[in-house]
């Protein structure tokens, strides 16, 4: 094998191994997230809402307005359900792929 092979070779395993560290990592972060919101029944701040299913605040207003996620009032502050949240970003992603 010559040397020209040898250092492509190389520099393959080093992008895999790149590859490999990032993809470990999402996956720290996705498990991280799941054990943060694993219970369905979770009532979460629109802030947090908004983060999960990436998109503005006032979009998650709009969402619960127009009845796509279900929100309550817990004294002064609106929480939104985290299942109901669940089922809008997984119909936002099955919009986007179709």
């Amino acid at each position: 094998m010559d040397v020209v092979a040898m250092e492509t070779i190389l520099t393959e395993l080093q992008e895999t191994r790149r590859e490999l560290n990032e993809t470990r990592q999402e996956v720290q972060e996705t498990r991280r997230l799941l054990e943060k919101y694993h219970n369905p029944n979770r009532w979460i701040s629109v802030k947090e809402a908004a983060e999960i299913a990436d998109v503005s605040e006032r979009q998650i207003f709009r969402c619960v307005k127009s009845g796509e996620v279900f929100s309550r009032k817990f004294g002064g502050s609106r929480r939104i359900s985290f299942a109901s949240l669940v089922a809008y970003t997984a119909e936002r992603a099955a919009k986007a792929t179709a």
